[in-house]
């Protein structure tokens, strides 16, 4: 992680209809560059206009977006203090 970065770090989730965000942020509420993630999926439509999606499955996406954060910050990722969804 670079320097000028506040902690403790904060790890946000964006679970969305068709896609999950991830992303570090510190202390002040800066994004910190390099460190985020985003694993798409497709969620079935119904045909009264709702999107469904498997849960397990959703789970896993989830999952996917987590670590490839947690890969990109390598030793900083120990400074996480709080998950925000």
């Amino acid at each position: 992680m670079t320097t000028g970065h506040e902690t403790p770090l904060v790890l946000a989730l964006d679970v969305g209809t068709s896609s999950c965000r991830a992303g570090l942020y510190d202390a002040r509420g800066h994004h910190v560059p390099g460190v985020a993630a985003q694993v798409g999926y497709l969620p079935r439509v119904t045909v009264d206009g709702g999107a469904e999606l498997d849960a397990d499955e959703l789970v896993a996406r989830v999952g996917e977006a987590i670590d490839q954060v947690m890969l990109k910050a390598g030793p900083a990722g120990g400074e996480i203090a709080a998950v925000g969804a």
